[in-house]
């Protein structure tokens, strides 16, 4: 049930912090669904899932005791993807450098995948690094820290955090698109 692209197009004419003009290619989805284990019990986070175009697929194949927390700044995507009727989904309206506190709330005590697709090139180098950190703190041994970014500005921050990290490329996407995947060491 991804929202259309009419819906994320204004939202992104109304608020600054949206960066794309539309949602992620159906391919890039695909791509980023290879880098997940979904054959256990698994905690994923997403930051800035928008309209839930990579949300609902991940929900579609997560097992029944996992759990998927949105954390969506943009009010109005909260609500729609509150409309979701999953038990395993929880949406967080806020900001994802507070992942810390956010997961404790819930009685998380930690994420096995988050996925990003939030503007880290609208943020100085210092929050860059400082959300980087906090994410791999939350993320359990031989979890991942996957991104998708239209440039692999990224991939500098993860290194400095990740043992491992990846670069691919989706050219199918408008714009093309990269994505990294930065894993924590078992």
């Amino acid at each position: 049930m991804a929202m259309n692209q009419v819906y994320f197009f204004k939202n992104f004419l109304k608020d600054r912090n949206v960066a794309a003009i539309a949602e992620t290619s159906q391919s890039t989805i695909r791509k980023i669904l290879r880098k997940i284990d979904f054959t256990k019990d698994l905690v994923v986070v997403e930051y800035g899932p928008g309209t839930g175009v990579c949300s609902l697929p991940v929900l579609a194949r997560l097992s029944p005791n996992s759990r998927f927390i949105a954390i969506e700044a943009n009010a109005d995507f909260a609500r729609q993807l509150r409309t979701v009727k999953d038990p395993r989904l929880t949406v967080v309206e806020g900001d994802a450098r507070d992942i810390e506190a956010i997961l404790k709330n819930l009685d998380l005590p930690a994420a096995d995948i988050v996925i990003s697709s939030i503007p880290f090139t609208f943020f100085p180098p210092a929050t860059r690094r400082q959300l980087v950190a906090s994410t791999a703190s939350v993320i359990n041994p031989g979890g991942a820290f996957l991104v998708y970014q239209y440039s692999p500005l990224m991939k500098g921050y993860l290194e400095e955090a990740f043992p491992k990290v990846r670069l691919s490329f989706s050219p199918l996407n408008i714009p093309a698109i990269f994505i990294m995947e930065a894993r924590k060491t078992a």
